[in-house]
Order: structure tokens, then sequence, then C-alpha cells
């Protein structure tokens, strides 16, 4: 916040997107803290509006929600979502902005370490 000069009373929403459950509710509690804001947390049950149509919908990480529920709102359908974060995620979305599947791969530092070890 102090990079991008935001003061925490101008915050007046806050989604968390975690799929390392641990970090979630410190992160919640202190943004709470910090901007008096309750945060909601992406999760299962959460309604997105997003059609999730793989097999077993529960499975399929906040983090890959939220990308695509951006997706949907800012940008063209379909389209194909690339994700370079600790992990690589992929995520399809069809012309009606339906999740049909996805991928997640080693992030880019993890396969730099093993291209570099021997």
């Amino acid at each position: 916040m102090n990079l991008h000069h935001a003061e925490p009373k101008e915050i007046n929403g806050i989604i968390i997107s975690s799929v390392v459950p641990e970090v979630s509710a410190p992160i919640q509690r202190a943004f709470q803290h910090i901007c008096e804001v309750p945060p909601l947390v992406l999760g299962p049950g959460v309604k997105t509006g997003l059609n999730i149509l793989i097999e077993n919908p529960a499975q399929l990480g906040s983090d890959m929600v939220a990308n695509a529920v951006a997706a949907v709102s800012k940008h063209p359908l379909p389209c194909v979502i690339f994700d370079m974060g600790t992990a690589i995620t992929v995520s399809f979305l069809d012309k009606k902005g339906n999740f049909l599947g996805g991928m997640i791969c080693a992030g880019v530092n993890i396969m730099l370490h093993a291209l570099t070890t021997q």
C-alpha cells in the first residue's frame, strides 16, 4: 500500500484468494485490522457466477477461480489464462465464459532450479 501511496481508509473492499490455507487467516486478520474492512476469502461455496465444467468443481483452486472471474469481466472470450506464480497455471474459458479445465505446472523458479542442478 505504501508503494502505491494508498491509504488504508481508502480501501472499501478486500478479496483474498490463497491456495495456502495456513496463510489465509493471518492475512485476513491483518487486512481487517489495517483497513477496517472485513475481507472476503474466496473458496468453495463462495458464489462468483463462474460456471465450472470440471468433474469436481470443489477441487478448483481459488486462484484459478479468481483469474477466470477477472478474465470474464475484462477480456473477450474464449480465452486462455496463464498465471506464472509459484506454480504456473493455465485455464481455459469458452465463448460463454464457462471454465472448461486447466492445468498446473511447476513454477519458473522450480523449473530453473531443476535445469541448473545436477
